[in-house]
C-alpha cells in the first residue's frame, strides 16, 4: 500500500514534472531558433503567449509583455509597435506555441499582398485546419486552394445581387422597425448599443440571407442567444492556434474551447435544421435570400449528376461563415458609428439633416436601395466609411508564406504568418488631412460620395486583392439603411460622458469596457 501512494504521490507528479520540463526546453530551443530567423527585423519577442500570459500575475510577467490575447492585433498594441520601431512592418514571435508572425502596414505591402496572389500569400492552414475541424468542411472564408475556393466564391458572389441587396434594405427597415425600435423604446436609457446592433444584423441575415426568423430582439431572460454564440466564437477560436494536437482541439470540452465547441454546435443545429427543411419544402417561389439560391445551384447541379458544387458540410461551413461573419462585422461598425456620433455632435446633426432631406425628397419614412443606388444616403455612407477609416472593425488579412518575399530590400522570411494591416495607414497624415479627427465630409466631393485617395491601397476596409470581402455590398446597404433610420428616429448620447473607448480583437475589433449610450425620441 506504502508503495503504490509513493508512486501515486511522488513518482508520477515527479515524472509529469520532469515531461513537462523536456517538453518546456524542447520549445525554448525552437522559440530562440525563430528568434534567430527573424532577427533582422523589428517587433517583439516573447516566450510566453499572452494565452498563456493572463493566468499569471503581473509582478512575474516581464515590462512590456502582451498578456492579453485579445489585444494583440488592436489598433493600439499595432499603432504602438510601429511607432516605436519606426516601421511599416514588424514581427511578432511568441514561443511554446511558437508562432511567427510578419504584419505590414501600408499601401506598398498591401499591392504586394493583393497581386502576388496564392502561390505567395496562401491562406493559412490555420484556418483551414479549424474550419474542417470544426465543421467538418471547408469555405469560402479559410479554403486555401485557390481552383476549390473559386467555386465556392462564384457560386457565393452570386447571391449578392442587385435582387438580393434590394431583399437586404427591406428586411433591414422592417426589423428596425417592427423589432429594434419597440426594444429601445421599452428602455431609453443606458443601453449596450453592441448588443442592439448585434441583434440587428442578426435578424437582417437570418432572414436576407436564410429566409429564417431568428427573433434576437424576442429571446427570454437568460436565453443564450445566437448573438451570444456568435460573440464567444469570434473571441475563442484563435485559442485552437496554441493547442498542438487535433484529439485535443477536437475532444476538449472545458474551458474556452468547451465554449467554442458548444457555440459551433448552436449554430450548425440551426442552420442544418433550416436547410434540412428548405430543401424539403415543396415551394416554389422564387426566394432571393442567399441560401435559396445556394440550394437552387446544388439541385441543378445534382440534376445534371455532377454531385452538387458544395457537399452537405461546405453548405454548413459556408452558411456558418455568413451568418457569423456577415452580422458581425456590420454590427460593431454601427456601434462605434453611435460613439462616434455622441462624440462629436455637430456631425450627428448634419446626419439629422440629411436623413431629413432624404424624407422630404421621397415622402417615404423609410430608406431603401433605391435610396442607395440613387446617392440619396451618400453622406450617410460617409459617415459609414468614416467609421470604418478611424476605428476598422476587421485588422486586415492574414496569409502563410509559401516563399521568401523581399521588400525594399528586407526579407520576411518563408513560413512567417503574414498579416496584411490596415490600421496605420487609415490614420497616417501621410495620405489623410487631419486623420484623427471624425470628418466624413471627406468622403464627399460636389455633393456626392468618393474616396478621397486615388491609391486604391489606402482605403482598404474590406480587404484587397481577389479575395476581397464577398458580403462588403451586403453590409454597406444594410448599415446605411439602418443608420439612416434610426438617425431618423434618435439622437445618440453616451450614458457616461467621460466614456473613452478601449479595444479588444476578437477576430473583429470590440470595446473592451461595455458601451452604453442613450437614444433620444427625436421631435419630429
Amino acid at each position: 500500500m506504502e508503495d503504490i501512494l509513493v508512486t501515486c504521490f511522488v513518482y508520477i507528479p515527479l515524472g509529469c514534472i520532469l515531461l513537462l520540463s523536456i517538453l518546456l526546453v524542447e520549445r525554448y530551443v525552437q522559440y530562440k531558433k525563430l528568434c534567430k530567423k527573424y532577427e533582422h527585423l523589428p517587433g517583439v519577442t516573447q516566450f510566453l503567449p499572452p494565452h498563456i500570459a493572463q493566468f499569471l500575475p503581473k509582478w512575474m510577467l516581464p515590462d512590456g509583455i502582451i498578456d492579453n490575447p485579445f489585444e494583440i492585433f488592436t489598433p493600439d498594441t499595432i499603432l504602438r509597435i510601429i511607432k516605436e520601431n519606426n516601421s511599416d512592418y514588424f514581427k511578432i514571435i511568441f514561443g511554446i506555441a511558437n508562432l511567427s508572425f510578419v504584419i505590414g502596414d501600408c499601401p506598398e505591402l498591401a499591392k504586394e499582398f493583393a497581386t502576388k496572389g496564392a502561390k505567395v500569400f496562401r491562406k493559412t492552414e490555420f484556418m483551414d485546419r479549424s474550419s474542417k475541424e470544426l465543421f467538418f468542411g471547408t469555405n469560402v472564408f479559410a479554403e486555401p486552394d485557390h481552383h476549390t475556393w473559386l467555386k465556392h466564391r462564384q457560386l457565393i458572389d452570386q447571391s449578392f445581387s442587385p435582387s438580393n441587396l434590394k431583399l437586404v434594405a427591406d428586411v433591414t427597415n422592417e426589423v428596425v422597425e417592427k423589432d429594434m425600435i419597440p426594444a429601445i423604446n421599452s428602455q431609453l436609457e443606458r443601453r449596450d448599443v453592441m448588443v442592439d446592433m448585434a441583434r440587428l444584423t442578426m435578424d437582417v441575415i437570418g432572414k436576407a440571407a436564410f429566409g429564417y426568423s431568428l427573433n434576437s430582439f424576442h429571446s427570454k431572460p437568460g436565453e443564450v442567444t445566437l448573438e451570444q454564440q456568435g460573440n464567444i466564437f469570434m473571441s475563442y477560436l484563435d485559442y485552437l492556434r496554441v493547442i498542438p494536437t487535433k484529439f485535443l482541439r477536437s475532444n476538449l470540452k472545458i474551458g474556452a474551447v468547451g465554449k467554442l465547441h458548444f457555440a459551433v454546435k448552436s449554430f450548425t443545429d440551426v442552420i442544418s435544421k433550416i436547410i434540412e427543411k428548405r430543401e424539403r419544402s415543396d415551394d416554389k417561389d422564387e426566394a432571393a435570400d442567399i441560401l435559396s439560391l445556394l440550394l437552387k445551384e446544388r439541385k441543378n447541379n445534382r440534376d445534371q449528376s455532377s454531385g452538387g458544387i458544395l457537399t452537405d458540410e461546405e453548405l454548413v461551413s459556408n452558411s456558418f461563415v455568413l451568418l457569423v461573419a456577415g452580422h458581425d462585422t456590420t454590427s460593431r461598425t454601427l456601434g462605434y458609428a453611435t460613439y462616434l456620433l455622441s462624440k462629436n455632435p455637430h456631425i450627428q446633426q448634419e446626419l439629422h439633416d440629411a436623413v431629413d432631406k432624404v424624407v422630404k425628397e421621397t415622402g417615404k419614412d423609410t430608406f431603401d436601395f433605391s435610396d442607395y443606388e440613387s446617392g440619396r444616403l451618400d453622406y450617410v455612407k460617409a459617415v459609414f466609411n468614416e467609421v470604418l477609416r478611424l476605428i476598422p472593425v476587421a485588422f486586415g488579412s492574414f496569409r502563410d508564406l509559401t516563399k521568401n518575399v523581399e521588400y525594399n530590400g528586407t526579407v520576411f522570411p518563408k513560413g512567417a504568418i503574414f498579416g496584411i494591416s490596415f490600421v496605420h495607414t487609415l490614420v497616417n497624415e501621410k495620405y489623410w488631412d487631419e486623420p484623427l479627427s471624425f470628418k466624413p465630409m471627406r468622403f464627399i466631393k460636389d455633393g456626392k460620395f468618393i474616396v478621397p485617395n486615388s491609391n486604391p491601397f489606402v482605403f482598404t476596409p474590406f480587404g484587397v486583392g481577389g479575395r476581397i470581402c464577398a458580403g462588403r455590398y451586403f453590409s454597406t446597404v444594410e448599415g446605411l439603411c439602418a443608420l439612416a433610420k434610426l438617425a431618423r428616429t434618435y439622437s445618440f448620447k453616451l450614458s457616461d460622458p467621460n466614456y473613452v473607448v478601449q479595444h479588444e480583437m476578437h477576430i473583429t475589433l470590440k470595446p473592451k469596457e461595455t458601451l452604453y449610450v442613450d437614444f433620444i425620441p427625436r421631435q419630429l
